[in-house]
């Protein structure tokens, strides 16, 4: 399994769909997009990343899952924008030091950082 942070960066375009929930938290059929990405990947969710005014609602939805705490992570880490809507084999394929960027916006799609400490974290975004 692949150690992951996945994050929210509150982007303005999914409200109000996010206004009471992470991104990764929305359903699209069946599953979440946490869901989704988590059985694709075969990912260990090591922590998620939520904007402060969301962050006791998620940790209410996730009681089992750490939510913006990095501590005690180290080695390499799967960092996935919990909007994630392109197909999973792009980030499967990450090597370290290697990210997806969303052509049209420029936004962080996943990124596979050698060190979580090294992750620069402000307001529940990562990498930008």
């Amino acid at each position: 399994m692949t150690p992951a942070i996945v994050f929210d960066d509150n982007h303005p375009h999914l409200s109000p769909l996010t206004d009471l929930r992470a991104s990764f938290d929305v359903r699209t059929g069946v599953l979440t997009t946490l869901e989704r990405l988590t059985l694709a990947l075969d990912l260990e969710i090591a922590t998620l990343s939520v904007p402060a005014t969301a962050a006791a609602l998620t940790q209410e939805r996730h009681p089992r899952t750490r939510v913006n705490a990095t501590e005690g992570l180290s080695g390499p880490v799967l960092l996935i924008n919990g909007r994630c809507p392109l197909s999973y084999e792009p980030i499967a394929e990450l090597q370290v030091g290697q990210s997806v960027v969303e052509d049209k916006s420029g936004d962080l799609v996943a990124a596979l950082q050698a060190d979580p400490g090294s992750v620069s974290w402000a307001g529940g975004s990562a990498g930008g």
